[in-house]
């Protein structure tokens, strides 16, 4: 179920992975500045890549452009940067190195949101499926593309599990974390109409 503490950004996660890669000492001594970006996209769904370039300045020193690129949560945007890592050495060390912190930012990064993919699960709805007896359910699908609770309660219809013993679905809308909550019955006796008309959880 959903769990969310914090709505993240662009520029904030680029000061949370920086600070902890800090903390691991994997960042070089020899670095001018490491600047978050000033365009603040908001992390709305975790099926984002992050990603980075390390190319020598036209005049001086070593550049890490960090990058995103996927599915935000925002259909008007796709890819956008993070932040910007700079160090004035030039030689081959420095840039080995760089490579190596761009590397291990990656790596922080998606550790962190696959650690905490509850708060980058703004979008879509999720759909859980409940075996009978148990309280929170083990099988569930995230469905990012859904817009509307007639499109998930459809895609419930779909994915329901064909074994008796699974006797209840419950749908929760990312956006608003509105609960719906149907059973193996209704499924079958209700059109997908009636069950769009059910309240959600919190008003019944």
């Amino acid at each position: 179920m959903i769990n969310r503490k914090t709505l993240y950004t662009a520029s904030g996660l680029f000061k949370i992975i920086m600070k902890k890669l800090k903390e691991e000492k994997r960042v070089p001594d020899f670095l001018e500045y490491a600047i978050p970006t000033r365009n603040e996209y908001e992390f709305r769904s975790y099926a984002f890549d992050i990603l980075g370039t390390v190319n020598f300045g036209s005049n001086e020193g070593i550049y890490i452009d960090v990058f995103f690129r996927g599915d935000i949560g925002d259909s008007n945007i796709s890819s956008g940067s993070m932040g910007t890592i700079k160090t004035l050495n030039r030689d081959e060390d420095s840039f080995y190195r760089m490579a190596e912190l761009m590397a291990a930012f990656q790596l922080a990064a998606n550790t962190f949101v696959n650690e905490h993919l509850d708060d980058f699960t703004w979008t879509g709805f999720d759909i859980y499926f409940l075996k009978a007896g148990e309280n929170q359910p083990k099988c569930g699908f995230t469905c990012s593309g859904l817009k509307t609770k007639n499109e998930a309660i459809k895609r419930a219809c779909e994915l329901f599990p064909t074994e008796p013993r699974y006797v209840e679905t419950i749908i929760i809308n990312n956006a608003n974390n509105d609960k719906y909550q149907f059973s193996r019955e209704e499924f079958t006796h209700l059109t997908s109409e009636q069950l769009a008309a059910k309240k959600r959880i919190s008003e019944e």
